[in-house]
């Protein structure tokens, strides 16, 4: 998924740098980090829903989600939280 959205999001670079500048963040991509970030992003995700989400199978082609309750929702959301709020204040 994250290889597709790159393939879907690179020809549009162009447009996102225009609303990135809007927001005034930097932004300069390549094809190869759009295609990182994007399945870095869809792998993170995987991963931040299999200790919540017992239809999450992060292993497949494993039927099991051995990361399933390992950490309470709450955990995981106040860690999203805290991840988030570094970004929100790295602005230039």
């Amino acid at each position: 998924m994250g290889l597709l959205f790159a393939s879907a999001a690179f020809p549009f670079r162009h447009i996102i740098k225009k609303g990135m500048n809007f927001l005034r963040l930097s932004y300069g991509s390549t094809y190869a980090k759009m295609a990182f970030s994007g399945v870095m992003g869809a792998w993170l995700h995987v991963l931040f829903d299999a200790p919540l989400y017992s239809d999450i199978k992060p292993f497949y082609p494993f039927q099991v989600n051995p990361l399933l309750g390992i950490f309470s929702h709450s955990t995981v959301y106040s860690f999203c939280t805290v991840c988030f709020l570094p970004a929100l204040c790295s602005r230039p």
